[in-house]
């Protein structure tokens, strides 16, 4: 019909034709429940200071986790991997806060005011406010630019006060037994994250994402379908916000072991049918190699 509006997700229902993409998209709706199960137990007895700020950071990274399922539920892998270049940025700072849980929301306060009257002076500039700074405003807010490393730093320096490699060492100090798991850390902040960077911001990287080949090796707008980058940004996401309500089971003293669980099987779907060789030739009842305990003809056969 001329005039028919572009329908929103026209794409997702390309992916919900295979049984495997069904049990990811649900097992992950199981991990992001497991996660916020954990934030609604915080609110049986009253929290406050660095436990109230943490719990505030780890809801953030849920209903961003929430956003990337949403977003790969559509097939828009390049655009959830934007919101986990925010997601991961956002682990950092929940370790640190995990870390600092006296000192935190002093500084998250001093942030907040900087930002506040810098706001404040700025929309006055265009006169869009009632009144400009008074001089006690400003004499404040000089004193929060000099606090935060100058006019040229202020505003880009983490409102933490510490450097990136700092808070990055608090991550990996908590998989200090557990190698393996450091390396997916490293990998993630020197390897996807720059991934992720490259996405957000126009590159010709991004735009790549937006082209397919034909059988005939020719190049073509893919308008309308998944991109390729969904599966993957989904399981990036999943262990990003693993990680951060693993941080808040640590600290409230939870136990962790059912969202561990939920991950894990989270992880078996997402992994590709084409990491296991040999896959096509299995017979329908056989388990499925990727862990899951399902059937393959139930699990990445489906």
């Amino acid at each position: 019909m001329e005039g028919q509006p572009y329908p929103a997700g026209v794409g997702g229902p390309i992916l919900a034709g295979r049984g495997i993409n069904q049990l990811r998209f649900r097992q992950s709706e199981v991990l992001l429940g497991e996660g916020c199960r954990l934030i609604d137990e915080t609110g049986r007895t009253p929290i406050g200071g660095g436990l109230f700020l943490l719990t505030a950071q780890v809801t953030r990274a849920a209903h961003t986790f929430e956003a990337v399922l949403a977003a790969c539920r559509l097939g828009r892998g390049v655009q959830a991997s934007m919101m986990n270049r925010a997601l991961f940025e956002d682990l950092l700072d929940i370790h640190w806060v995990a870390a600092n849980l006296e000192s935190a929301p002093e500084r998250a306060d001093q942030h907040d005011r900087l930002t506040a009257l810098a706001e404040h002076d700025l929309e006055s500039s265009f006169a869009r406010t009632e009144r400009p700074l008074t001089d006690e405003e400003r004499a404040e807010l000089d004193d929060l630019i000099e606090l935060y490393g100058g006019r040229r730093r202020a505003f880009k320096e983490s409102w933490t006060r510490t450097s990136y490699p700092d808070r990055l060492s608090l991550v990996q100090s908590r998989w200090e037994d557990e190698p393996d798991a450091r390396h997916v850390i490293e990998v993630i902040y020197e390897v996807i994250q720059r991934q992720n960077n490259l996405l957000l911001h126009s590159s010709p990287s991004g735009f790549r994402q937006t082209i397919t080949s034909g059988p005939d090796g020719r190049r073509q707008l893919n308008r309308a379908g998944p991109d390729g980058r969904w599966r993957e940004a989904l399981m990036h996401g999943a262990g990003a916000y693993y990680m951060s309500g693993r941080v808040l089971a640590q600290v409230i003293g939870f136990d962790k072991e059912d969202m561990a669980e939920a991950f894990n099987q989270t992880t078996n779907f997402l992994r590709a049918a084409s990491e296991f060789d040999g896959i096509d030739q299995l017979q329908p009842d056989v388990e499925c190699p990727c862990g899951s305990a399902l059937a393959v003809s139930g699990c990445h056969l489906s």
